[in-house]
């Protein structure tokens, strides 16, 4: 059974280090620099939000979503181009913000 234990929002120096596929590790970095966060902070942010939504997901659907390497991969390239969109959307509004303030 699964124990939730009390946590506090403190920063602390606890962790253990986290396996994840080069092409993942990358996508994290790529959404830090874009954002200004350290990688440690996207990767725990987007462990939490994945697990939100795989654990919705297998709910509702009653079944994992991703069992075999075509799916993962498929999972990756999706992923890939949200962060591309987002990259460019970010630019965009940081140029719109140039303008406006340098117009």
């Amino acid at each position: 059974m699964l124990q939730i234990y009390p946590i506090s929002m403190e920063k602390t120096q606890n962790s253990l280090p986290v396996r994840v596929k080069t092409e993942v590790e990358e996508l994290v970095t790529a959404v830090a620099d874009i954002v200004g966060y350290e990688p440690a902070t996207v990767r725990n942010i987007a462990i939490l939000l994945g697990l939100q939504v795989f654990c919705t997901a297998y709910v509702t659907e009653n079944k994992p979503l991703v069992t075999i390497d075509a799916q993962f991969k498929e999972l990756l390239q999706y992923t890939r181009k949200t962060v591309l969109l987002f990259s460019e959307t970010i630019n965009e509004r940081q140029q719109a913000e140039k303008v406006v303030t340098h117009g």
